[in-house]
């Protein structure tokens, strides 16, 4: 079983013609989905920046790698890393494809365990990285690999907060819109040669 849930979409239209705009549209999903999936935990004002120009530039001719298949066809790729909901703390691939017949496909990959993350696993991973990056630059070793110890006037109240996050409601719901809007927005781009959905991810 892939470690992945994955959308696959092929294109019937030119890579060339084709990849800004859908570049574009997967921008503006990622923009809506900040917009109305935010909760109390999260603010619409730090909806992150899908980078299209940085993004193109990478679906350049030249950047992409190249691979060639067993039947010898020889096709390009591009992968890049996107924060696609604000319920989430995990981050959904994009992979760009220019066929070998010179059309374009687009894949996103999401973590398989995804529809079991919490509201607390989601909040302690964000707990987690001020805490490790502050930790980084300690000159005191610290026994913990997460978290402040015992000495740390922090103490009671930031495991107090992390103890609390144990017990809380899953947000695959929310996630799930999330990537079925960015789906969709993508599959309504360019007409399509070919769509597959995991089915995990469909309605």
């Amino acid at each position: 079983m892939s470690d992945s849930l994955k959308a696959k979409i092929d294109y019937e239209t030119d890579f060339t013609t084709a990849v800004a705009s859908v570049l574009q549209a997967l921008a503006d999903s990622v923009s809506d989905n900040w917009r109305v999936l935010c909760d109390e935990w999260s603010s619409a004002e730090a909806a992150p920046k899908v980078d299209v120009d940085a993004w193109a530039a990478q679906c350049a001719a030249g950047k992409m790698e190249r691979f060639q298949s067993n039947d010898g066809a020889v096709f390009y790729a591009a992968m890049m890393d996107f924060a696609f909901s604000p319920a989430s703390s995990l981050l959904c691939s994009c992979v760009v494809l220019q066929r070998a017949d010179g059309g374009l496909s687009v894949s996103l990959l999401l973590d398989r365990n995804a529809p079991g993350e919490t509201v607390g696993d989601r909040e302690q991973r964000r707990m987690e990285a001020p805490w490790e990056e502050a930790r980084l630059h300690r000159t005191v070793r610290t026994d913990r690999s997460i978290g402040p110890d015992e000495d740390d006037p922090t103490f009671d109240a930031w495991w107090e907060k992390w103890d609390a996050l144990e017990d809380t409601p899953p947000v695959w719901p929310q996630n799930k819109k999330a990537i079925q809007n960015i789906i969709s927005r993508l599959a309504a781009v360019h007409p399509l040669r070919f769509a597959s959905i995991d089915p995990e991810l469909q309605t």
